[in-house]
């Protein structure tokens, strides 16, 4: 509908309406109540499985829960008719009839893997979907639009923090997955000892925390994560990603370790240098022993007979005078230099 005033056309305005001819003509038409009702669903699908709940529970719309019959007999499944409506207006929603399945409990499902004709999660959503309930007199009501949006999801895994874990202070791994589905860590031996586990949100995201007292008493260890049965791998990698936690009691041992260990090389490396300046000195005295050995003249056994005759002058003896013959001349003394008596100065007389 659109109003001219004589110079322009107003916004275009588009009105349905419903010409409801019931057989009875006191029917009173179902009501639709939008108290809750949601303009977009969203479909987490993983990306990585073929299986065919991938998507999860898929879109679960109850019907009942916003149409309801006033003249009805009893409940809005028994009263109500639900179908899926074809807007004219609307190119994308013909096929619809065809993906979404209504039981006849008046609860609508949109799972895409079990529907779809393509494998392209992409272009698996829906929009402007639409629903209507009839009942047994032919009268109607329609449901708001709704867009189940379908987005692809690949199980992953990352560690927020680093360093040694505590009971205090544990490890906070989080990452994306199928929502509801439940992630698990475990040991990467052949035990697989799970550690912890949770659920992955609505949104698609999970959080776990890792103390150490959860680690089972290991000290050191290489943990995996895994989600229904898909062990989550690094992107362009087909090997287990794994993630190595560390007590702080292991951190301290291996501290003690390198202490000991340092002390270990520091005392090979001074008995090194010592046996290496030892060497030295023993080299050097070697050396010296040979170049004086060098330096010193062959002996020749035969030296005796070659060399020069040299007479052996034999000392004569020297005269010597004979002694003075003691004085028998009291009072006076021999002079050798006169060679003659002189008179003794320390000479007395007897009395």
């Amino acid at each position: 509908i659109k109003a001219y005033d004589g110079e322009d056309y107003s916004v275009e305005e588009r009105i349905r309406i419903t010409i409801d001819n019931p057989t009875d003509a006191d029917n009173i038409a179902p009501i639709f109540n939008q108290t809750g009702w949601v303009g977009t669903i969203t479909v987490f699908c993983d990306a990585n499985s073929n299986a065919i709940d991938r998507c999860g529970e898929g879109a679960v719309i109850d019907l009942t829960a916003f149409f309801s019959d006033p003249d009805g007999m009893g409940e809005a499944e028994n009263d109500l008719l639900f179908d899926i409506f074809n807007d004219a207006t609307n190119l994308d929603d013909d096929n619809y009839a065809d993906y979404v399945r209504i039981s006849a409990q008046g609860v609508a499902t949109y799972n895409p893997p079990w529907v779809q004709p393509t494998s392209v999660i992409a272009d698996w959503s829906l929009v402007g979907l639409m629903f209507e309930a009839r009942d047994s007199y032919d009268s109607v009501a329609y449901s708001y639009k709704v867009n189940v949006v379908v987005v692809s999801v690949a199980f992953s895994a990352e560690r927020l923090d680093s360093g040694a874990v505590t009971a205090t202070d544990p490890a906070t791994f989080s990452g994306k997955g199928l929502p509801n589905s439940i992630v698990a860590a475990r040991f990467d031996d052949a035990k697989g000892i799970r550690l912890n586990s949770t659920r992955v949100g609505a949104d698609g995201t999970w959080t776990m925390d890792i103390a150490s007292n959860q680690m089972s008493g290991v000290e050191e260890a290489n943990v995996i994560f895994e989600m229904d049965g898909q062990v989550y791998s690094a992107p362009g990698t087909t090997a287990d990603s794994m993630f190595e936690l560390r007590s702080q009691s292991a951190d301290a041992n291996s501290g003690n370790l390198l202490l000991i260990i340092g002390a270990i090389v520091g005392v090979i490396v001074l008995l090194g240098a010592g046996a290496f300046f030892f060497q030295v000195e023993y080299e050097e005295f070697d050396e010296d022993e040979v170049m004086n050995e060098a330096a010193a003249p062959a002996e020749d056994p035969y030296a005796w007979g070659k060399a020069k005759q040299t007479p052996v002058a034999i000392p004569q003896e020297t005269a010597t005078a004979p002694a003075a013959a003691a004085s028998t001349h009291p009072g006076w003394l021999w002079d050798e230099t006169t060679n003659s008596w002189v008179p003794d100065p320390n000479y007395a007389p007897e009395q």
